[in-house]
């Protein structure tokens, strides 16, 4: 008898962890789809789920220099979360100095390394990372749990 309550409860509360997880995703979702529409964006995700929307790009030939792995980039940045269908500011260097971080390194929240790997010198864009590829299901500082992330970035400089 004990094994079979035991069972039940167990079975009822990974019920709700898994509801709760879908509702969260859910959320996150219609947060993402919400910001698409009100900026007019019509662009499908990468197969990852993150988004890169480039606004601007200035190709020269012999100048142009493709984000790898492993390069020192140079960049401003405006960083937002997603939350009831709107973006909240929690970090801007557009004001300030730029930062350089090197890509791949895990100086910076996953899914802005994989974004950076798409962009190239000179590139304004929207990144849009998913949660999982962010900070997941923790609150980091003023951001919620399981919170998209959209980043606005200029790409100033690679080596």
């Amino acid at each position: 008898m004990q094994k079979l309550k035991f069972f039940i409860i167990s079975f009822v509360l990974l019920c709700c962890l898994s509801c709760g997880k879908q509702a969260l995703n859910e959320t996150e979702d219609s947060n993402i789809e919400a910001f698409l529409t009100q900026n007019n964006i019509q662009q499908n995700p990468l197969e990852n789920g993150i988004f890169v929307i480039i606004q601007s790009r200035e190709i020269v030939p012999q100048f142009d220099v493709a984000i790898q792995s492993g390069n020192n980039v140079t960049l401003h940045y405006s960083a937002y979360y997603l939350e009831n269908s709107n973006s909240y500011l929690f970090a801007s260097t557009f004001e300030t100095e730029p930062i350089t971080i090197e890509v791949g390194k895990e100086e910076v929240i996953e899914g802005l390394d994989i974004a950076l790997e798409y962009l190239h010198k000179n590139d304004v864009a929207t990144l849009i990372v998913p949660s999982k590829y962010a900070y997941g299901e923790k609150q980091m500082g003023v951001i919620p749990p399981s919170s998209a992330l959209v980043f606005l970035v200029q790409v100033i400089a690679v080596e």
